[in-house]
């Protein structure tokens, strides 16, 4: 019964969230009736016009009180959409954080995985390349060895500078849109 009573409570508060010009309009013109239903009831009795004025009065009131009760539903739903745009930039800023830690842990392991190899290949093949002035086979696979490592080392400074890149575009991105779309790293 409970549960029936808070669902109830729920949707009645979702739907005055959603029509609270329409629920203002309901009260006003209810009140409206009542008066107007009261001035018949008593239109036999003379009345006074500070009377009159004074029931219309209280019409006027209530418009009052509608319209700050609009203006106040207006202004908490302008909050609570503002503090769902801080919340969806605050995960798009730690998720942002993640990649950034990402790239900082491939080029770590770039580092140690492939360019320091690379570099103990580069000075054997620079050391070998001073016993090579005899032999000339042998100084040709010493530039195609240097070459191919001249080629490796491109890739590898273009694949970090392609992850850096993207992660430069992403977060102008975000700044410049605030938290109108959710921009994403393609791989």
């Amino acid at each position: 019964m409970k549960q029936i009573a808070s669902r109830f409570t729920r949707t009645i508060i979702r739907f005055i969230e959603r029509h609270t010009i329409i629920v203002g309009a309901l009260f006003i013109y209810a009140y409206y009736l009542v008066l107007a239903l009261d001035l018949y009831e008593h239109q036999k009795e003379k009345q006074e016009l500070l009377t009159l004025f004074l029931q219309f009065d209280s019409l006027l009131l209530m418009w009052g009180v509608i319209f700050v009760f609009v203006q106040l539903q207006k202004y908490r739903k302008e909050r609570k959409d503002g503090e769902h745009q801080q919340r969806n930039l605050l995960h798009r800023f730690q998720e942002q954080q993640l990649q950034l830690s990402s790239l900082d842990d491939i080029s770590d392991m770039l580092n140690d995985r492939i360019n320091n190899p690379l570099s103990v290949i580069s000075l054997s093949a620079g050391s070998l390349r001073g016993r090579t002035n005899r032999d000339s086979n042998l100084a040709d696979e010493v530039d195609k060895i240097e070459s191919a490592l001249k080629r490796v080392q491109e890739v590898m400074m273009g694949i970090q500078s392609y992850h850096t890149k993207k992660i430069i575009k992403l977060s102008r991105q975000m700044m410049e849109e605030g938290n109108t779309s959710e921009p994403r790293l393609s791989p």
